[in-house]
């Protein structure tokens, strides 16, 4: 029965305890099991009750998966100078506004959780980029997305290190460049994430990191939430560590240390 439990769990099949109880009762004699018996199951299956993230069902999972194990590869295709330092970034953007965001907090056993809630429809948007085994981090806040503003930001990145090559990866957003296209700065490369794929972008964190920041707020005005957001988003250009930390030893790790490999690069 336990075995059967977890491999529902992992096909997360189940919205609420009561869901688990019926699919069990279905499968199996439950006998004079009491319902709130499930609770204990569902937490020696290591189960865990948790906040769904959205995918969309046109995803390619297989794009996906490759993606992880090709990066090199398109580095690579990149016609690299050798005797230039490379770079690599993740990059997007989080739009941020006076609408309301709320999510779960604290409260008292029967007292129910309320957060201010009051519609407005000033928004504005932040791009963050991270470099993947280095210290670098840039950020900046626009009023809108659009290719100027998409070249604006790719020309901060470049401006990091002006001596470096930085190959940015990002989604395929239409407001997004893509590869060749111009114009570009001269020593930035672009490589394309596959559709619908955000979890292969370590920044999604960051974004989580900061609207845990800034939620069951009513803020003033976009100025004070801007600041509050810039609280969050310090601690990333003044710690490289945190960078790291965020990126981890995944793929991207991997995947650029085997292109410096290949090519008997050092990082600079």
């Amino acid at each position: 029965m336990e075995n059967a439990m977890i491999a529902e769990l992992a096909k997360g099949t189940w919205r609420t305890a009561r869901d688990a109880w019926n699919w069990l009762g279905s499968k199996f004699d439950l006998g004079d099991m009491k319902e709130p018996t499930i609770y204990k199951y569902l937490g020696k299956c290591a189960g865990r009750l948790k906040a769904t993230r959205p995918c969309n069902p046109q995803k390619d999972h297989a794009a996906e998966a490759a993606f992880r194990v090709t990066l090199a590869e398109k580095m690579e295709k990149l016609y690299l100078p050798v005797a230039s330092p490379v770079r690599l970034w993740v990059y997007d953007e989080m739009r941020y506004g006076l609408h309301p965001l709320t999510r779960k907090m604290w409260c008292l056993r029967g007292v129910r959780a309320i957060a201010p809630s009051r519609r407005r429809y000033q928004n504005g948007y932040l791009y963050g980029a991270l470099e993947v085994g280095g210290s670098g981090s840039e950020f900046l806040f626009t009023p809108a997305l659009n290719k100027e503003w998409d070249l604006g930001f790719l020309g901060q990145i470049a401006a990091h290190d002006p001596a470096a090559i930085h190959i940015v990866i990002g989604d395929g957003a239409g407001f997004h460049h893509k590869k060749d296209e111009e114009p570009l700065p001269e020593n930035v490369r672009i490589i394309t994430l596959p559709a619908y794929s955000p979890e292969l972008n370590p920044v999604e964190k960051l974004w989580d990191i900061v609207k845990d920041g800034i939620c069951n707020r009513d803020w003033a005005d976009l100025d004070q939430l801007e600041e509050k957001i810039t609280e969050r988003i310090k601690p990333y250009w003044e710690d490289a560590k945190r960078v790291t930390r965020l990126i981890g030893d995944g793929y991207l790790l991997s995947e650029l240390n085997a292109i410096w490999k290949k090519d008997f690069r050092q990082y600079n």
